[in-house]
C-alpha cells in the first residue's frame, strides 16, 4: 500500500473513533433523560437509574397561613359547628393587604382553584315588612343571609325580589323590596363585623339564599368570610348545601 492510501486509511480510521465517541455521549445523554436526571447531573439517584423528582404540581396551595385548632377562639367555634355537622372545611388567614388586591391576589392566597370561587355572606332585609307582621305569622322572614360571587355585579335585585316572593306566596309582590342592611343591624344579627360576615355560626337564625352559580361551580368548592376580618372558610359546596339547606336561586 503506498504512503497516499496509507494515509486516506488513517484519515478513516479517525473519523470513525470520532463517530464511536459521539454515539457515546448521546447514549449517555438519552439514558440520563430517560431516567429522570439531567445531562452532566451526578449523584446517587442518577447512578442508580431511579426516577428524578416529580414535576410540579399545578394546582397551587395557599400562600396564607392555615388557622390551626387553639390559634381563634372565632375560628375554633365555628369548626365546631361544622363538625357537629360533619362538614369539613380549611381556615385561613390573609394578610392585611388582602382586601386592597385583586381576585387574582386572593385567590393565591387562598389556593382557590379560580377567583369564581371567592364569595361573600351579606345581611338583607325586606324593608315593605316588619318584624312584627313576622312574629304574627311565622312563614314570613324580614332578614336573610345572601351567598354571591365576588366575581359577579352582585344579586340583581328582580331575581332576589322574585326569590324571596316566591319562598313567601303570601305577600303581594309589592310587599318585597330586598336590601342591604346597615353595618350596625348586620353585626348584631350576624355576630360577625364587615367582611367577617359567614353562615356559620350565626347568632341569629336566619334563611340562606345562595347564588345558583356557585351551586355549579366546577370546582366543587368555595371560600367565605370566617367569623374574623382577615379570616376566610373553605368549604365543599355540596356539604355546604347539605348540612345548612341554603336556598338555591339564580341570582344574576
Amino acid at each position: 500500500m503506498d504512503a497516499r492510501l496509507l494515509r486516506l486509511q488513517a484519515s478513516f480510521d479517525a473519523m470513525e473513533a470520532r463517530f464511536d465517541t459521539l454515539e457515546s455521549c448521546v447514549g449517555g445523554v438519552v439514558g440520563a433523560v430517560g431516567a429522570g436526571g439531567a445531562p452532566g447531573a451526578s449523584g446517587a439517584s442518577g447512578a442508580s437509574g431511579a426516577p428524578g423528582p416529580a414535576p410540579p404540581s399545578s394546582a397551587k396551595g395557599p400562600t396564607g397561613a392555615v388557622v390551626g385548632a387553639g390559634e381563634s377562639a372565632t375560628v375554633d367555634r365555628l369548626q365546631a359547628e361544622l363538625d357537629a355537622k360533619g362538614v369539613s372545611a380549611t381556615f385561613i388567614r390573609a394578610p392585611k393587604e388582602y382586601y386592597d388586591e385583586t381576585l387574582e391576589f386572593r385567590q393565591s392566597v387562598l389556593g382557590a382553584p379560580s377567583v369564581d370561587c371567592l364569595c361573600k355572606s351579606i345581611v338583607m332585609e325586606n324593608t315593605r315588612i316588619d318584624e312584627a307582621s313576622c312574629r304574627a305569622d311565622p312563614s314570613l322572614r324580614k332578614y336573610w343571609l345572601v351567598i354571591v360571587q365576588y366575581a359577579c355585579p352582585g344579586a340583581k335585585k328582580e331575581l332576589l325580589n322574585k326569590c324571596v316572593h316566591g319562598l313567601q306566596p303570601s305577600l303581594s309582590r309589592k310587599k318585597v323590596n330586598m336590601r342591604v342592611v346597615a353595618e350596625d343591624t348586620s353585626i348584631e344579627l350576624s355576630g360577625f363585623g364587615k367582611n367577617a360576615v359567614s353562615p356559620i355560626g350565626l347568632r341569629t337564625k336566619m334563611p340562606i339564599i345562595m347564588a345558583k352559580a356557585i351551586a355549579d361551580l366546577d370546582a366543587g368548592v368555595f371560600w367565605l368570610g370566617g367569623g374574623e376580618v382577615d379570616v376566610k372558610a373553605g368549604l365543599s359546596v355540596s356539604s355546604f348545601i347539605a348540612a345548612y339547606e341554603p336556598i338555591v336561586a339564580p341570582l344574576y
